[in-house]
């Protein structure tokens, strides 16, 4: 019997997709994944798990709450979270790319926004983010009309239908997004625009499962390395 054959299976419970539609933590469970591979041999075999589906707010909860097994989320950066108790690993698996920002809008629109060329020229656009999202601060912070929305799907149908102006997006999830929303005829994703506010995405849990951040942070670290 090998020192692998007798470590525990640990059930990581990651969390699930809003919509059959929602494409966003693909990325995010291929690196969770990665993570808990490179490390299969010092920690042992895993079984990872879908959470019940839910927003960015119903996620912290949560975790907060502690209300499943080793519960792994990727949050933007927020020291709320921290304050609020959890752990944040420390390696930014997204390498910043979710930083820059392209914005979905409705096609009319698409001629004004291009003749957009400066920050303040831009403030009057209204913007339309998730509740409880990292970009609803940023984005308020520097003078711009935010509405939140609660369900991911409403997003698009309510940028298409000229709710508000802007929905922005980072460049690695805007063009699936795009493809697997083509069934609103109006939305559009502007390619004159492009916004860049820091906005690094890390692995939050619960305080009782420090030891699982603690092999996912190791495992995204050897695959760095790795150059997987």
């Amino acid at each position: 019997l090998s020192l692998h054959d007798a470590l525990p299976i640990s059930v990581v419970t990651y969390r699930a997709a809003e919509s059959a539609l929602d494409r966003r933590n693909d990325y995010t469970i291929a690196v969770l994944k990665l993570a808990l591979d490179k490390t299969r041999d010092e920690y042992g075999d895993y079984l990872l798990q879908p959470s019940l589906p839910m927003n960015t707010a119903r996620a912290r909860q949560a975790l907060l709450t502690n209300s499943y097994e080793n519960f792994i989320v990727k949050f933007s950066y927020d020291p709320e979270l921290e304050r609020a108790g959890l752990k944040r690993g420390g390696f930014e698996p997204d390498l910043d790319i979710t930083s820059y920002r392209i914005c979905f809008t409705r096609r009319t629109l698409l001629p004004e926004l291009s003749q957009i060329g400066s920050l303040q020229a831009l403030r009057p656009f209204s913007h339309g983010q998730g509740s409880g999202w990292q970009d609803v601060t940023i984005l308020r912070h520097n003078g711009f009309a935010v509405q939140e929305v609660g369900q991911y799907e409403s997003l698009f149908k309510m940028v298409a239908s000229g709710r508000f102006d802007l929905f922005c997006r980072g460049i690695n999830e805007a063009m699936p997004e795009l493809q697997s929303h083509q069934s609103l005829p109006q939305l559009a994703l502007d390619s004159h625009l492009l916004l860049y506010y820091p906005l690094p995405r890390f692995f939050y849990t619960n305080a009782r499962h420090s030891a699982l951040l603690q092999r996912v942070d190791r495992g995204l670290e050897q695959a760095f390395v790795d150059g997987d």
